[in-house]
């Protein structure tokens, strides 16, 4: 009985050690690569996932790269708080053939203030994902009969797949443009937000009884207070709009129902 107790005991702290040392390295999870779509189809575009871990005490900027075999499919900067595990993504056309996708931390800085430093993490690299891709099995289209011919603009104009090859490609390459511009400026603003924060709580830590120069030193000070805060709070709404899909898409369609409200609507008054 006591031979068992002991062993639990060893057991306990053996976790427990191991539980500590997660939370004070940084990198990658190990086997940690996913994507947006379970199966991977020959032409289809998806998003390579993987989370990186921030275990330090400041924010560190890391450029991380997505390659198949030895090809680079992408790079992307992000920018990990303190204790934060971010998810960090890049879009990528998928061909046939087997693929063996893996991500690498190729830099990474620490943040303290306006200052970056170097710093070496422990997981720069995660494993390799294999996925074997089959070849796309092109359809024999059968001949044309007069009631096909009668349908076919209706066919292309609604339902999933009916679009021509060469517009849903269109249409995929502009939606990815667009949200590789969302992700990039999230990411720059959340670097901005990250600075405007540090500036505010200099602020906020300053000695107010501290004998200022002159009185042009006053009016600088009053006026860079509440200016940190309302660029602190134009930032964090940035960030909202850019970090959220649905929220910044949302916006663009409405943007793009008024401008063609009013377009319409000065043709109608002419």
């Amino acid at each position: 009985m006591k031979k068992y107790l002991l062993l639990t005991i060893i057991t306990l702290f053996l976790g427990l050690t191991f539980a500590n040392e997660a939370l004070a390295i940084s990198g990658f999870i190990p086997k940690q690569i996913w994507y947006s779509k379970e199966k991977l189809l020959e032409g289809d575009t998806v998003e390579v996932h993987t989370p990186v871990w921030n275990g330090e005490n400041d924010s560190v900027l890391v450029k991380v790269e997505f390659y198949d075999h030895n090809t680079l499919l992408g790079s992307r900067d992000a920018i990990i708080k303190p204790q934060e595990l971010k998810d960090v993504f890049i879009s990528w056309k998928i061909t046939a053939g087997e693929h063996l996708i893996s991500a690498k931390i190729v830099s990474s800085v620490v943040l303290v203030g306006e200052e970056k430093k170097n710093v070496s993490l422990r997981y720069t690299e995660t494993d390799t994902d294999k996925q074997d891709v089959e070849k796309e099995k092109k359809v024999v289209e059968k001949e044309e009969t007069p009631k096909d011919t009668e349908t076919s603009n209706d066919d292309v104009l609604v339902g999933e797949g009916l679009l021509p090859p060469n517009v849903t490609t269109k249409i995929n390459e502009g939606y990815n443009s667009v949200d590789d511009f969302r992700s990039k400026t999230s990411e720059k603003i959340d670097l901005n937000k990250e600075k405007a924060k540090e500036e505010v709580e200099i602020i906020k830590n300053t000695n107010t009884s501290k004998e200022l120069a002159s009185k042009d030193k006053k009016i600088e000070d009053v006026v860079k207070k509440p200016f940190a805060y309302l660029k602190l709070f134009g930032l964090s709404v940035l960030s909202f709009i850019f970090d959220n899909k649905i929220v910044f898409y949302g916006i663009i369609i409405l943007v793009v129902f008024f401008v063609f409200k009013k377009i319409f609507q000065s043709f109608r008054h002419k």
